[in-house]
């Protein structure tokens, strides 16, 4: 099994290729562009190196594979739109699983449905009063809840404008016989090396009290372990793979 992986040797990219090197007990062979260069340390699993000096290059590489993933965190924004659009007049040979990563920013302006609108009369039943003293905490209940049935309808921030076409301009190759895309909205991530919380943690575990709350304190952030979201990836490709 073929997997592509755009720029394996950033954060997301060492955690993809760390957790893809099976699939369904498959063994893979992982394909992957660079973002440092020649001098950059390229994770062991990659098989191959693809330039990207030609972008033909990387289309070529998708276009062979039966995974790729592009994590527009680390990527270039104009490359991943050239691939997606191209992808559309190619004729694959095989069934080809895209997985682009984004980000819950994609959503930061999307208005809530209420949960009286999505649930009911939000009355609690006779089952859960046991998780009463939980549903007392959570302030935010009667506020809500967005789910990925609402894709249609999400808002971004200004920022993320352009990760919402290339979202958008991903899905819409799911219309292609060989194709599977897939979204995954991230929250911030953290692990292997705790990059995005490490001064939280240190502080934590010195038991400094510099803990920062903005506004309120009742907003709860999406956060994702990088590698719970290399696992979700490879759920995705072995949930298709099961399915065809």
């Amino acid at each position: 099994m073929r997997i592509f992986i755009n720029n394996a040797d950033t954060y997301v990219g060492n955690a993809l290729c760390a957790d893809l090197q099976k699939i369904l007990e498959t063994p893979t062979r992982i394909h992957a562009t660079v973002k440092g260069g020649d001098d950059c340390q390229v994770p062991p699993p990659v098989r191959r190196i693809v330039s990207r000096r030609d972008q033909s290059n990387v289309l070529k590489a998708v276009s062979q594979s039966h995974l790729a993933v592009f994590d527009l965190h680390s990527s270039d924004l104009a490359e991943v739109d050239f691939v997606l659009r191209r992808l559309k007049s190619q004729s694959l040979d095989q069934q080809l699983v895209l997985v682009l990563i984004s980000s819950v920013m994609v959503w930061a302006k999307t208005k809530p449905n209420s949960v009286d609108e999505s649930v009911g009369d939000g009355s609690v039943p006779e089952t859960a009063s046991e998780n009463a003293s939980d549903a007392e905490q959570l302030q935010g209940s009667e506020t809500a809840v967005l789910t990925d049935a609402d894709w249609r309808r999400r808002v971004p921030s200004s920022r993320y404008r352009s990760w919402k076409t290339l979202e958008t301009l991903a899905l819409s190759l799911n219309s292609l016989d060989n194709i599977n895309a897939y979204v995954v909205c991230s929250g911030v991530l953290y692990g292997n090396g705790e990059l995005a919380f490490y001064d939280d943690f240190r502080a934590a575990w010195l038991g400094e009290d510099t803990h920062r709350i903005i506004g309120d304190g009742e907003n709860i952030i999406p956060t994702l372990h990088v590698r719970d979201l290399a696992r979700c990836v490879r759920h995705l490709s072995a949930a298709t793979e099961e399915q065809s």
